[in-house]
């Protein structure tokens, strides 16, 4: 089974920086990273283990799957959707496949080391906030739109997922937007169309 690289705060902090760790995805053998160390860490590190250290997961409220953990005890709600877990649940659930069908897809939850959420907004329509992820010391490009893009499908975000996020549309069904002038192909059928303004 392929693993997900989406990575989720948890309740230890960097032994050399003091930032909050979160979950490592690349490397089995190093439960925890800090991204802005850029730096894997055992839980010997961090003085801590797989029971005593929770991991907090965007998740629906509404899903009957998630009330019912809730009231197993399995997981906890705290604030803003966020419901936390024992690090060898949350394991556990990735390894079954469970967390890819219920997590809710955040972009924070898909940045590297070195990585920072550029936002933007359309001149249409300026109180929605969009974003993508882009090298901390770079400047905005068409690349970094498709990068997002294809970390988003890797994940299997939706369409309207990706459009909640970047404002991407998929040219199946939305033939009229696209041909207008300012629709700008990002890629596999994707575009964003209207003109970006950084924030």
């Amino acid at each position: 089974m392929r693993r997900s690289k989406l990575k989720f705060k948890a309740t230890v902090i960097c032994p050399k920086c003091g930032k909050t760790l979160v979950t490592e995805s690349a490397y089995r053998d190093y439960p925890l990273q800090c991204l802005n160390c850029d730096e894997d860490f055992y839980f010997m590190e961090v003085n801590g283990d797989e029971y005593n250290t929770s991991v907090f997961l965007p998740l629906d409220k509404e899903d009957p799957r998630i009330q019912e953990l809730q009231e197993a005890g399995n997981l906890i709600k705290m604030k803003d959707d966020l419901f936390m877990v024992s690090f060898r649940d949350f394991r556990l659930l990735e390894a079954c496949g469970w967390l890819k069908d219920h997590v809710d897809i955040h972009l924070e939850n898909l940045l590297e080391s070195g990585e920072k959420i550029q936002k933007y907004v359309f001149a249409e329509d300026p109180c929605l906030t969009f974003g993508c992820i882009i090298d901390e010391d770079a400047e905005f490009t068409a690349d970094a739109l498709e990068d997002t893009l294809h970390r988003l499908i890797d994940e299997g975000a939706s369409r309207y997922k990706i459009y909640e996020l970047t404002r991407m549309i998929h040219e199946d069904g939305n033939e009229a937007l696209i041909n207008q002038d300012d629709a700008i192909s990002v890629d596999l059928g994707y575009y964003i169309t209207g003109n970006i303004t950084l924030i």
